[in-house]
């Protein structure tokens, strides 16, 4: 059996969604609108007090969890949404049900099919802020990461890749030599080998996998049941910092892969995945005003390499 699929997207339907979204205000539960402003961030000093004053669970303890939405492997810093399925506790905390967690994508391996994700934290039902806990999401079968549906990226944006990339291909080379090889070492961000990107479409793609002359990367669906492998916790990082000041509802609209991402890029994960796998030379046509630059460069030597 194939465990690659297609991935449907609707470019135009998704331009409106994202033009209504930005003309129209976010509505919160009691009515009232607002842009940012739904559950007001608290000062820094206000969070790091609230987070300090939660007990969370120790070095060792697993959590069961299923993922809320599906996500993609393109970059390793993609959030990822999760929730409790049952309640757990110990000496002297607890979790409920349905409690939220989150992580971040660092990799995935294509070969095997998985993609690794480091805990980033949960949000706390009192304080309503995400109370930092770090940690591993291991399979419904205790193996490291989850399992996934496998995507090849078209021969087209391979080639582009290699001609227009400015060597992305042999950093994601790099970076691949790396994953799933080694455990993640807790405070470092870019874990599971992953560097810094070195430039600006390396930060766009630096969740792919390259081996074999194939670029690739994972899809994980909605409702993939895991666990959550508690660590020590980490030297504090910035990019966990700057999460931990986001409110729940911000944190929910930055881990939706159908959302479009955050910077010069217009487009969604989802819409990406799509481009770089199944879409035709008319879809890339279409999506190339809401590319990033970098990835417009890359779309238009596809479009080039076509011949339409």
């Amino acid at each position: 059996m194939n465990p690659e699929r297609s991935i449907r997207v609707n470019f135009s339907a998704a331009a409106n969604e994202d033009s209504s979204s930005a003309a129209n205000p976010t509505r919160v539960k009691d009515g009232t609108t607002s842009n940012e402003t739904t559950n007001q961030v608290k000062p820094i000093s206000d969070t790091a007090t609230d987070a300090s004053r939660v007990a969370v669970p120790p070095l060792g303890t697993m959590l069961p969890v299923r993922t809320l939405g599906a996500f993609y492997t393109l970059r390793s810093e993609t959030l990822v949404r999760m929730q409790l399925t049952r309640d757990v506790s110990g000496r002297g905390w607890s979790l409920s049900r349905g409690t939220e967690i989150y992580g971040e994508v660092r990799g995935s391996d294509y070969e095997v099919g998985r993609a690794y994700v480091q805990l980033i934290g949960f949000v706390d039902s009192e304080t309503n802020r995400l109370v930092r806990l770090q940690g591993n999401l291991l399979g419904s079968d205790g193996t490291h990461g989850l399992r996934g549906r496998k995507h090849t990226i078209g021969g087209g944006w391979s080639r582009a890749l290699r001609t227009a990339g400015a060597g992305a291909l042999d950093a994601l080379s790099a970076i691949s030599g790396g994953i799933g090889r080694r455990p993640v070492r807790i405070g470092d961000v870019y874990g599971y080998g992953a560097s810094h990107a070195s430039s600006p479409l390396l930060a766009e793609i630096n969740g792919m996998t390259y081996r074999n002359n194939r670029a690739g990367f994972v899809e994980v669906p909605a409702n993939s049941a895991g666990y959550v492998f508690v660590m020590q916790m980490p030297r504090e990082a910035e990019s966990v910092d700057a999460l931990a000041n986001l409110s729940p509802t911000n944190l929910e609209r930055i881990s939706n892969a159908a959302s479009p991402r955050v910077g010069n890029a217009q487009l969604s994960d989802e819409q990406v995945a799509m481009l770089m796998t199944t879409g035709t030379p008319e879809q890339i046509r279409l999506a190339l005003p809401r590319l990033s630059p970098e990835m417009r460069r890359v779309a238009q030597s596809v479009l080039a390499s076509s011949g339409k």
